[in-house]
């Protein structure tokens, strides 16, 4: 139930190449059902991963010293070991899966060129927003459940070992048995860990006999591809990781503002004390007391008036967007003492005055500016000065 309710809200949708074109998928109840295009107007939490092929991603695996570089320098160290091995001279870009074994670190890192990229994000029909980029094989490592034990991964040709949480470790192309079998001679020891195969087609080019074989089975990946292979700008309201920054902060100011509070009654206990002892000993401070009471119900008084010449103008601004036509946007909104100016562009502008004009607190619409329309989109750029009747009505700053 919880599942199915996260993917309502939040739908997960994969952008793939299939050779001629884009193709995309969608998780539904623990499958992926192929659809013609993502419909952003689904959800606004709506994920749309782009998947780089294997044949464009270069894969390597590298190691770091735990006590020579730490968590919070392991990025710039694969960077710059990036550097000294990239096999693309031109700009590229790069995913990385973090694992940590004993005293090192362990990363598995996919670079691609960069013009690969934008060519397939330029494949997406307009208004599909691509919000995560994540190499195949990482994407289906990560959907694999190891259930805590190296599981060795066969899709298609390509054979990987992946390690107790899933992250490839051993990657090879196997166009033959025999290439398949050599790959597994060469994991050494670490095959004799091996007990399961999840194979993603039906027929492998070759599986060890002796290993129990499982089909591939569908599900949302862990929160490391996602963490990972996240855009910028991209925010996942589903992922609690995502969180800890607004959580700490809010944390922070309950805190700060309990600290706060207790100092403030532990004043005000000393200033009624102090209040008490010398309205005692001076009755000319009940005077004074008095007088500091106006004075506080006369700022209240200015501040409810500057409320309610707020809710006024507020009123104001929601009349005008229920009275602006659909084909109309505003740029630059200034008001004044008795004046507003809207500056924007839309359709059929020439209109405004007229429209504009008959609001109730509207006394003349004028327009600034000649209204000279795109011969291509129609759409024309407008400088419009409203003058109100009643300045109480209309808000006044």
């Amino acid at each position: 139930m919880l599942v199915r309710w996260k993917q309502r809200l939040a739908p997960l949708l994969v952008a793939q190449w299939n050779g001629s074109s884009i193709s995309f998928l969608e998780l539904v109840g623990g499958h992926w059902r192929e659809v013609d295009r993502p419909d952003r107007s689904s959800s606004p939490a709506q994920k749309l991963v782009l998947l780089i092929p294997d044949t464009v991603a270069q894969y390597k695996l590298c190691s770091f010293p735990c006590d020579l570089v730490p968590a919070t320098a392991l990025d710039e160290a694969i960077m710059l070991g990036q550097e000294e091995w990239n096999p693309f001279a031109e700009e590229s870009r790069s995913f990385s899966w973090v694992g940590r074994v004993h005293d090192r670190w362990l990363v598995a890192h996919w670079v691609w060129p960069l013009r690969e990229e934008e060519r397939l994000l330029a494949q997406l029909p307009s208004g599909a927003t691509c919000t995560h980029i994540v190499p195949m094989l990482a994407w289906k490592a990560a959907q694999v459940d190891t259930d805590g034990a190296p599981v060795l991964l066969i899709d298609g040709d390509r054979h990987a070992l992946l390690d107790r949480t899933g992250m490839p470790v051993r990657v090879a192309q196997c166009v033959s048995s025999a290439a398949a079998q050599r790959f597994w001679r060469g994991l050494g020891g670490e095959a004799e860990q091996v007990a399961r195969a999840v194979c993603i087609e039906k027929t492998p080019t070759w599986v060890p006999p002796h290993l129990v074989q499982t089909a591939f089975t569908a599900r949302t990946p862990n929160s490391v591809v996602f963490q990972r292979g996240k855009r910028p700008g991209v925010r996942d309201f589903f992922d609690p990781w995502g969180w800890r920054k607004p959580i700490a902060a809010l944390l922070s100011l309950l805190l700060l503002w309990i600290i706060v509070d207790a100092a403030t009654l532990t004043w005000r206990n000393e200033a009624v004390s102090q209040q008490l002892t010398t309205a005692r000993q001076r009755a000319k401070q009940v005077l004074q007391d008095r007088a500091d009471v106006q004075h506080l119900y006369h700022r209240l008084t200015a501040l409810q008036d500057w409320r309610r010449q707020q809710w006024q103008t507020e009123h104001f601004l929601a009349k005008l967007s229920v009275t602006l036509p659909n084909t109309t946007w505003l740029d630059v909104l200034h008001m004044g003492d008795g004046w507003a100016d809207l500056r924007g562009q839309g359709r059929n502008v020439i209109e405004l005055p007229a429209l504009l004009g008959a609001l109730p607190d509207v006394n003349r619409a004028t327009m600034l500016n000649a209204v000279q329309p795109d011969a291509k989109t129609g759409l024309a750029r407008f400088q419009l000065r409203l003058m109100f009747s009643d300045r109480e009505r209309a808000g006044e700053e």
